[in-house]
């Protein structure tokens, strides 16, 4: 088993999110839990920024089981158009140790 990879990210919503009615987001809210719950992500934290950051409206760090894994979800996305509706800038790691 390849070791966890963590993803640190920034995310605000598009114009697109906005032309959505309240059923259509939520409905893609519902598709992305349980994309993520099948995926075996783990969200650390998601945290509100929008108050005190006018470029980003949410940042987060999850925890994935595996690259490939990370890959699948980020296509099962993909499929659904979550892409579409978002801008986010993100970066990758791998738990650090000194041993």
């Amino acid at each position: 088993m390849s070791e966890p990879i963590y993803i640190m990210f920034q995310l605000r919503m598009n114009e697109s999110w906005y032309q959505l009615s309240a059923e259509e987001q939520n409905k893609i809210l519902d598709q992305i839990e349980t994309i993520n719950k099948d995926s075996g992500e783990e969200s650390l934290i998601l945290c509100e920024s929008g108050w005190s950051n006018d470029e980003w409206q949410f940042f987060g760090i999850s925890k994935h089981q595996s690259l490939k894994k990370m890959q699948e979800n980020y296509q099962r996305l993909s499929e659904i158009h979550w892409v579409r509706h978002t801008t986010s800038k993100s970066i990758l790691g791998t738990k650090w140790s000194r041993s």
